[in-house]
Order: C-alpha cells, then structure tokens, then sequence
C-alpha cells in the first residue's frame, strides 16, 4: 500500500533542501530571457524604457512564481503555492507602485 509519498519517495507535505538547485536552475532560463530583453529594449528606440524594463521584470517573475505554485499543486505542498502566490502579489505590488 502506498503511504502518500509523491514521486521522489518523501512524505508529500515535506519540502526538501534538494529542492533549491531545481529552484537556481528555473531562473537560469528566465534570467538568460530578460537579459535579451533588456538588451533589445535599450537598443531600440522605443519609449519610456524603464517602465517597458520594470513590466518585462515583472512578467517574468511573475511566470516563474506561477511555475512554482503549480509545482505546488503538482506536489501537494501549501507552502510552495502561499509563496507563489505572495511573491507573484508582491511582484505586482511593486510593478504598481514602480508606475505610478
């Protein structure tokens, strides 16, 4: 019989130390996205460029917060998805309050 175990053998609710190099590797390919980004924005002549840089950061952030709330989902684990959606909030907060 299975004891509620997810697919890497520990209890489903547990979260784990192994799991901060999957979180540094997941921001590899955002930030390698971003700085492209930063580049072609400020090689081009569209304006304002800090508001397009700050809503690039933000959309990012964004993406990879909602990759780890349904990592949280996938996993049965609250605690990945409350600090997905409160990191996703807060990066939405500051984008506001960045504008405006």
């Amino acid at each position: 019989m299975q004891n509620s175990n997810n697919n890497r053998g520990r209890p489903a609710s547990a979260a784990s130390t192994a799991d901060i190099p999957v979180w540094i590797n997941s921001l590899v390919p955002v930030g390698v996205a971003f700085a492209c980004y930063v580049i072609l924005i400020l090689t081009t002549g569209l304006e304002p460029k800090d508001k397009l840089i700050a809503y690039g950061a933000a959309a990012a952030f964004i993406g990879l917060e909602c990759y780890w709330i349904l990592r949280g989902l996938r996993d049965n684990h609250l605690g990945t998805m409350v600090t997905g959606i409160l990191g996703a909030a807060l990066a939405v907060l500051l984008l506001d309050r960045f504008l405006y």
